[in-house]
């Protein structure tokens, strides 16, 4: 099968977001968290590929924490577009 470079460039952002998540949390943490037969992390493929997948509040908690600290921090977070969160 052959890709092209974008679908090249996301699957090696899903590479990369799947490994940096891995290193902050740590797999023993995920496992006791989510006790998945299988890819501890699938929810975070869904996520990048559909809206529509039902995520846990747990999930989002781990998220903003992940992308920002903090959630006051993911709150107050500004874009260097000048768009407010």
């Amino acid at each position: 099968m052959f890709y092209t470079q974008p679908e090249i460039l996301i699957l090696l952002e899903r590479i990369t977001l799947r490994q940096d998540f891995v290193g902050k949390y740590g797999e023993g943490f995920i496992t006791e968290l989510f006790p998945y037969n299988g890819d501890l992390l699938c929810w975070l493929r869904y996520l990048q590929e559909s809206i529509g997948f039902k995520l846990w509040p747990l999930h989002h908690i781990l998220l903003i924490r992940f992308f920002a600290g903090s959630a006051e921090n993911f709150f107050n977070y500004r874009s260097k577009g000048g768009i407010t969160v």
